[in-house]
């Protein structure tokens, strides 16, 4: 706990996350809890005295689940388009890799909040007998950027496991015994639902139509035929003639996957072949497949691979 802090250091799971505050802009009380392996929580009480401008950076890969107390700031990422909005009273589930940017908070705020952070190995053995899960969160760590998954109101049960959370003093074992089985709860609610993909009344309502399907299909197309400046989702949308929540749900309900990942599976798969196959080097495939630098298709290569460029285009027959 400090008052007028200059800079405040948040351990995540596995690594830092580290926010900068301007000197004697604010009161943070953060308390971290360790509930098992591959997770960790955070409760947060934060009074903003005056408008400022917080630096944030972090190497933490995984999912974060937000759920939101009290909210009246807002973060924009510096390498991609990355921003969060939390409100109060919601729950906002992220898929989180390395990142930086800048969180802007408003004059006499609070922010009061529960933080989850789950690295990936747990949310694998937590879902390791649902397939579907475990498509779903492969497809999630193929992501090079943060992107937000879910953002919905606060169900009142996950309030109530939250605010139990909060509470709880955690000052002895059967404290922290506690808190493991509300986490647990949190996460049947939160991550059940969203992996299992259960349609809401908006979704059962949807149907398509053949041409519908026929622009799908040429959706699919125009993006593997536009790897190196592909079109945005609106601009997509607009090319085919399909509002955007058909284009995305259409793509789910019949591909299995969005039109975000099925871009990132086709650079991927012609990253690779240019990198055993040409004499192009890694900036040039980057530029190639649609990456501005040569250290964003490396992040997600090795995402979707597991390996280095560089160490596959070791391997071709006439490297020198």
């Amino acid at each position: 706990m400090s008052t007028g802090i200059k800079e405040s250091i948040f351990n995540t799971v596995k690594s830092n996350s580290r926010i900068k505050l301007p000197k004697e802009s604010a009161f943070i009380k953060s308390e971290a809890i360790n509930v098992n392996s591959g997770i960790k929580i955070y409760k947060n009480d934060f009074k903003i005295y005056k408008d400022s401008v917080a630096n944030y950076e972090s190497d933490f890969s995984g999912i974060t689940i937000n759920i939101c107390f009290n909210a009246n700031h807002f973060y924009i990422s510096e390498l991609s388009d990355f921003r969060i909005n939390p409100l109060a009273n919601h729950t906002i589930v992220n898929y989180i890799t390395k990142d930086k940017g800048q969180i802007f908070y408003k004059k006499d705020s609070e922010i009061k909040n529960i933080m989850i952070y789950l690295e990936p190995k747990f949310l694998k053995e937590f879902f390791r007998n649902n397939e579907k899960a475990k498509r779903s969160i492969k497809s999630i760590e193929t992501q090079e950027f943060c992107q937000s998954i879910k953002v919905k109101k606060t169900d009142l049960k996950t309030k109530v496991c939250a605010l139990e959370i909060y509470n709880c003093l955690c000052s002895s074992a059967y404290d922290v015994l506690f808190v493991q089985g509300k986490v647990l709860e949190i996460l049947s609610y939160e991550l059940i639902d969203l992996f299992e993909n259960n349609k809401d009344k908006k979704e059962q309502n949807v149907k398509f139509s053949s041409y519908d399907i026929k622009a799908l299909y040429k959706a699919k197309e125009i993006l593997s035929s536009n790897l190196k400046e592909s079109p945005s989702i609106s601009e997509l949308s607009k090319m085919i003639k399909l509002n955007e929540f058909k284009l995305k749900y259409g793509f789910k309900n019949f591909f299995d996957t969005t039109p975000r990942n099925f871009l990132i599976e086709n650079r991927m798969i012609k990253a690779k072949k240019l990198l055993e196959n040409s004499e192009l080097n890694i900036s040039e495939i980057a530029y190639e497949v649609g990456y501005k630098q040569a250290h964003n298709l490396s992040t997600a290569f090795v995402k979707y691979y597991g390996v280095k460029p560089k160490d596959i285009i070791k391997n071709r027959k006439f490297y020198y």
